[in-house]
């Protein structure tokens, strides 16, 4: 599903002010559709901020912020003093339970979702729900209603746009079609600059070397490698991430689960897919979610040794 173009104005017109969140642990995807919702709502005469109540980002994500402050509203949730007349959008997902600041759900009636990952029964299902499981990113979808909407916006935002779709195809390797491309050359055309995009997307290199650590003890069963972190490494979810992401550029490799300690002893696994094996299903059945090919979850009480064996015995 695209986003239609007169239900989201429509919308948009109704509302008095209009607050843009996404997952808790933000990355360039959610960060870079936020914005270009905020600068929308802008020229719609909207008083409109992004709730962010994380405190620690990843590398781009901290450098995209600290580039945008001047020009976008960013609050906590704690801050915000919602009405039943204002408009909640939500972006890059549909559960309510890793927002940003969920509770702002319960202030009004009027919620907007747009979102690329596939929905599953604990979804938001009240609103307006544009979901397009299709799309490689949430902005690929706003760079296409940009263009349904005839808006230019600057060039940061187009190339931060161009950033977050760069992401979440891993450098147009997964999920990628001719939509994809297309969104792609539609913001280039408007100014995005793919040569400030890889400057964005520069890595740390203390973090990256310990990534590459994990994945050197990574075991490959047919087509699918498992790897295991460091039981004395706290990981972030991106490092999982970006872990399984690489993995999927080995050959012989065509899915990747990348299992890790997160923060107060909790285990976090991410999968990922060249779109060949349902990772998503898999990760559902450890209480985690995702589609085809991306996923993920986060279990309790458990050590990495059981969290791995039960992984295997799933994909056996």
């Amino acid at each position: 599903m695209k986003i239609e173009k007169r239900k989201f104005l429509a919308t948009i017109k109704k509302a008095n002010q209009i607050y843009i969140m996404g997952h808790r642990g933000l990355d360039l995807d959610a960060l870079g559709s936020a914005v270009a919702l905020a600068e929308i709502g802008k020229k719609y005469r909207k008083k409109t901020s992004i709730v962010v109540n994380d405190t620690h980002f990843e590398l781009a994500v901290h450098q995209a912020l600290t580039d945008m402050q001047k020009n976008v509203s960013f609050i906590k949730g704690k801050d915000v003093n919602i009405s039943d007349k204002d408009l909640i959008i939500i972006v890059d997902t549909n559960k309510k339970e890793i927002l940003q600041e969920a509770k702002l759900l319960e202030k009004t009636p009027h919620i907007m979702v747009i979102d690329h990952h596939a929905p599953t029964t604990d979804s938001i299902n009240n609103g307006i729900l544009f979901i397009n499981e299709k799309a490689s990113s949430t902005c690929e979808m706003i760079a296409f209603l940009l263009e349904d909407l005839k808006i230019t916006l600057k060039e940061e935002i187009n190339t931060l746009l161009l950033a977050g779709i760069v992401l979440d195809t891993n450098n147009f390797v997964v999920k990628t079609d001719e939509e994809t491309y297309y969104s792609a050359y539609l913001l280039t055309k408007k100014g995005a600059d793919p040569t400030k995009v890889q400057y964005l997307l520069k890595q740390d290199l203390r973090e990256y070397a310990l990534r590459q650590k994990v994945i050197t003890n990574a075991k490959v069963y047919h087509s699918l490698a498992i790897t295991v972190g460091d039981e004395n490494i706290h990981y972030r979810k991106e490092d999982l991430a970006k872990i399984a992401d690489t993995l999927l550029q080995f050959k012989g490799v065509e899915a990747s689960f990348v299992i890790g300690k997160l923060e107060k002893e909790s285990i976090g696994v991410s999968a990922r897919s060249m779109g060949t094996y349902q990772v998503g299903k898999i990760m559902e059945q450890m209480n985690g979610g995702g589609d085809v090919s991306s996923a993920a979850t986060k279990i309790e009480d458990r050590t990495l040794e059981e969290v791995e064996k039960k992984l295997w015995e799933l994909i056996q």
